[in-house]
Protein backbone atom coordinates (compact mmCIF):
# COMPACT_ATOMS: atom_id res chain seq x y z
CA UNK A 1 0.00 0.00 0.00
CA UNK A 2 1.33 3.41 -0.93
CA UNK A 3 1.30 6.46 1.29
CA UNK A 4 2.63 7.40 4.67
CA UNK A 5 2.10 5.27 7.77
CA UNK A 6 -0.70 7.61 8.88
CA UNK A 7 -2.45 7.32 5.50
CA UNK A 8 -2.10 3.56 5.55
CA UNK A 9 -3.51 3.37 9.05
CA UNK A 10 -6.41 5.66 8.16
CA UNK A 11 -7.22 3.59 5.07
CA UNK A 12 -7.22 0.38 7.10
CA UNK A 13 -9.46 1.88 9.79
CA UNK A 14 -12.03 3.23 7.35
CA UNK A 15 -11.82 0.21 5.03
CA UNK A 16 -11.41 2.43 1.99
CA UNK A 17 -10.04 0.89 -1.15
CA UNK A 18 -7.29 3.13 -2.48
CA UNK A 19 -6.72 2.78 -6.17
CA UNK A 20 -3.59 4.49 -7.40
CA UNK A 21 -1.93 4.53 -10.79
CA UNK A 22 1.35 2.67 -10.78
CA UNK A 23 4.56 4.46 -11.65
CA UNK A 24 4.64 2.53 -14.92
CA UNK A 25 1.13 3.73 -15.83
CA UNK A 26 2.04 7.33 -15.00
CA UNK A 27 5.20 7.08 -17.10
CA UNK A 28 3.30 5.49 -19.99
CA UNK A 29 0.68 8.24 -19.90
CA UNK A 30 3.37 10.91 -19.72
CA UNK A 31 5.18 9.30 -22.67
CA UNK A 32 1.98 9.15 -24.73
CA UNK A 33 1.27 12.85 -24.12
CA UNK A 34 4.90 13.73 -24.80
CA UNK A 35 4.90 11.78 -28.07
CA UNK A 36 1.70 13.51 -29.18
CA UNK A 37 3.18 16.93 -28.42
CA UNK A 38 6.36 15.99 -30.28
CA UNK A 39 4.42 14.85 -33.36
CA UNK A 40 2.34 18.04 -33.38
CA UNK A 41 5.17 20.53 -32.87
CA UNK A 42 4.20 22.54 -35.94
CA UNK A 43 0.45 22.44 -35.20
CA UNK A 44 -1.49 25.31 -33.70
CA UNK A 45 -2.11 25.38 -29.98
CA UNK A 46 -5.81 24.67 -30.52
CA UNK A 47 -4.98 21.58 -32.57
CA UNK A 48 -2.51 20.39 -29.95
CA UNK A 49 -5.01 20.79 -27.13
CA UNK A 50 -7.68 19.12 -29.25
CA UNK A 51 -5.39 16.12 -29.70
CA UNK A 52 -4.32 15.69 -26.08
CA UNK A 53 -7.61 16.67 -24.41
CA UNK A 54 -9.28 13.26 -24.85
CA UNK A 55 -6.17 11.48 -23.59
CA UNK A 56 -5.85 13.59 -20.46
CA UNK A 57 -9.58 13.64 -19.76
CA UNK A 58 -9.90 9.90 -20.25
CA UNK A 59 -6.97 9.16 -18.00
CA UNK A 60 -8.23 11.56 -15.33
CA UNK A 61 -11.73 10.04 -15.47
CA UNK A 62 -10.32 6.54 -15.17
CA UNK A 63 -8.40 7.50 -12.04
CA UNK A 64 -10.84 10.10 -10.69
CA UNK A 65 -11.30 8.18 -7.44
CA UNK A 66 -7.56 8.11 -6.90
CA UNK A 67 -5.98 9.64 -3.82
CA UNK A 68 -2.94 10.73 -5.71
CA UNK A 69 -1.40 14.04 -6.63
CA UNK A 70 -0.34 12.64 -10.01
CA UNK A 71 -3.94 12.35 -11.23
CA UNK A 72 -4.87 15.88 -10.24
CA UNK A 73 -1.61 17.14 -11.74
CA UNK A 74 -2.86 16.36 -15.25
CA UNK A 75 -6.22 18.00 -14.69
CA UNK A 76 -4.49 21.11 -13.35
CA UNK A 77 -1.99 21.15 -16.21
CA UNK A 78 -4.75 20.85 -18.80
CA UNK A 79 -6.77 23.65 -17.20
CA UNK A 80 -3.69 25.89 -17.23
CA UNK A 81 -3.08 25.12 -20.91
CA UNK A 82 -6.70 25.95 -21.80
CA UNK A 83 -6.46 29.22 -19.89
CA UNK A 84 -3.24 30.15 -21.65
CA UNK A 85 -4.86 29.48 -25.04
CA UNK A 86 -7.95 31.53 -24.23
CA UNK A 87 -5.85 34.45 -22.95
CA UNK A 88 -3.61 34.29 -26.03
CA UNK A 89 -6.60 34.20 -28.38
CA UNK A 90 -8.06 37.46 -27.08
Amino acid sequence: MNGTKTEQSRAKKTHVLRVEPTKDKIKAHWREISDTIWKLKSATAEALIGAIQPKITGWANYYKTVHSSEASFWETRYAAMEKAISVGAT
